[in-house]
């Protein structure tokens, strides 16, 4: 991963590991899909499953109730004790670890991509003050990203900071049901999503700004 990390973005993974070069954002393409997409690049452990098993049952309960139908891949590892709840689903696929650059392609063509942090309040240390690697690269692509995540959290405070929708800082089922029959309806706002997404990624991840304040630290 941190070969093909630096062959794309240029930068040593060992500077900086949490951000991106913000050029690569760029409007998605308007394929149409008869069924939605949603993706999570990233392993499923204590530290997100109470948020992702809320979320995958809300799509697999919209997608009893309805004809427009959403398939949710998980490309990465589940952690053995969670594999039963999320296989039992049928909306949810379980992919298994992918190289870097397969997790890049899959980013670029989903309909949503997932960014969860559990609400466990055994986890609440971790959530609170975790930042997902992923988010840059899921910015990058100029997709919707959901974050769903305590509002505390770091990880939905920069949601706020910079407007990124959509958020769910919540696993209430009425309230997910809500967002996705929402999401299924309602026109997107492309060029707002982007512009709000460029802003956070080059304030918060840009990885000359993220190197050299690294660097400035230890000089």
């Amino acid at each position: 991963m941190a070969g093909h990390y630096e062959e794309v973005y240029r930068n040593s993974w060992q500077v900086v590991h949490n951000g991106i070069r913000t050029e690569p954002i760029e409007k998605p393409n308007g394929n149409y899909r008869e069924r939605k997409l949603v993706l999570l690049a990233g392993d499923i452990n204590e530290f997100r499953f109470d948020a992702v098993l809320a979320f995958a049952e809300a799509i697999e309960r919209h997608n009893h109730r309805s004809n427009q139908s959403i398939d949710f891949v998980v490309l990465g590892d589940v952690a053995q004790q969670h594999r039963a709840p999320l296989s039992s689903l049928r909306a949810v696929t379980l992919q298994g670890r992918q190289p870097h650059s397969a997790c890049l392609n899959a980013m670029r063509d989903a309909d949503m991509l997932y960014l969860p942090l559990a609400f466990s309040r055994a986890a609440a240390r971790i959530s609170r003050y975790s930042m997902p690697t992923k988010l840059p690269e899921y910015l990058a692509t100029g997709k919707p990203v959901l974050f769903h995540a305590p509002f505390e959290s770091a990880l939905f405070q920069v949601a706020e900071r910079y407007d990124l929708n959509p958020r769910l800082a919540t696993v209430d089922p009425f309230a997910l049901d809500t967002f996705i029959e929402r999401w299924e309806t309602e026109p997107q706002n492309i060029d707002d999503r982007l512009s709000k997404a460029s802003t956070a990624l080059a304030t918060e991840f840009d990885l000359h700004r993220l190197s050299k304040s690294f660097q400035s630290a230890f000089s």
